[in-house]
């Protein structure tokens, strides 16, 4: 019998619904490059959900924060690389529930710009308060925890670990409640056969739409680009055992593994390193749209966005929705991939 996801414990975080707004100009500018007429593109706006600079993981912290203080926790405990959107997240939501906020962030992406280890996601961390400890990228995540947990506990506190991505069975809840409003969205709008697409990495965002497309029905389809790992293989499968435990906890049945779709074509080199789509995707939507992406997630996610549209590989849809994940602060990290142009610098100097 299914449950409701209003029976878990949720603490509000979130702007919603978020927007889902048609994506016109660039539909005229992917139709230039096309023998076919693409279907009508649109953008759910999840960058819009509002804390600290909006972004996914909003909607999963609000029931990550939710079992924490159902818990009786006093510190949030949480990872990522040194530019996480998902710590910067953690770090608001933590404070807007009163909580005390520790983020261990591994120096993993060999980016080397001169502001990324110190602008944009970094930089709002510790705005937010949070306390950051940055480890080498071959320390031992085990014996760090451990040592963090153990700290928390002998100064009294009470920790919550929530793990990279908030990509657990609670977190995707919101990502499940996140599919049901998007189905709603389609069907206030009278739009049908649909198919939502985003950039996957720790996989929650994608378990909990699979998990809510086992409560709603499957309209939209989900697609998946991988961000995050080369092995695209793997990295599927793991996301569809945490969505066959997400769909467990709404006591709804386990989703078939081929529900889960990954396009693994969009990486590059390794996670957080730029591609040249990225680049092209990033200026391409900012300058139809209006919209600002980010190099690491969305940026990637669009180009096999875009990759995908222009291939026709949707011709029978009726529309192509685009699920912004959020990350923009990640662009001031990445300042070198978007240098001024000569034209313009000829342009402010008269």
């Amino acid at each position: 019998m299914a449950v409701s996801l209003d029976d878990f414990p949720r603490f509000p975080l979130a702007h919603l619904p978020t927007p889902l707004a048609e994506m016109r100009r660039l539909r005229d500018a992917l139709a230039s490059e096309m023998k076919t007429t693409p279907p009508r593109l649109f953008i759910k706006r999840d960058d819009c959900t509002g804390l600290a600079g909006g972004g996914n993981k909003t909607r999963k912290l609000e029931y990550l924060i939710g079992e924490a203080l159902a818990s009786g926790c006093d510190t949030v405990v949480t990872t990522g690389a040194v530019q996480s959107n998902h710590a910067r997240q953690t770090a608001a939501a933590a404070a807007a529930a009163g909580l005390r906020c520790v983020l261990v962030l591994f120096d993993t992406v060999p980016y080397k710009g001169r502001n990324y280890r110190s602008s944009g996601n970094l930089l709002l961390d510790r705005v937010l308060g949070a306390e950051v400890r940055i480890e080498p990228a071959d320390s031992d995540a085990v014996e760090v925890f451990g040592k963090v947990m153990g700290e928390i506990e002998a100064g009294g506190g009470k920790p919550y670990f929530v793990p990279v991505g908030g990509s657990s069975a609670t977190g995707s809840l919101g990502y499940a409640r996140a599919y049901l409003e998007v189905a709603d969205q389609l069907e206030d709008a009278g739009l049908a056969n649909a198919v939502l697409l985003h950039a996957s990495s720790s996989g929650g965002t994608q378990a909990g739409l699979v998990a809510g497309a086992q409560l709603r029905g499957s309209d939209p389809d989900i697609v998946g680009i991988n961000v995050y790992r080369a092995d695209n293989d793997e990295m599927a499968k793991s996301i569809h055992t945490l969505a066959c435990k997400t769909a467990d906890l709404l006591g709804v049945s386990a989703p078939a593994l081929d529900a889960v779709v990954l396009d693994g074509g969009h990486l590059g080199d390794r996670y957080g390193m730029p591609t040249e789509p990225m680049r092209k995707a990033v200026e391409l939507v900012a300058q139809t749209e209006g919209v600002l992406l980010d190099p690491v997630y969305t940026g990637k996610g669009m180009a096999g966005f875009i990759a995908q549209v222009i291939a026709g590989l949707y011709a029978d849809k009726q529309c192509v929705i685009f699920l912004h994940t959020g990350g923009m602060p990640g662009l001031f990290a990445y300042e070198e991939e978007f240098p001024v142009k000569k034209e313009s610098q000829s342009r402010t100097a008269t």
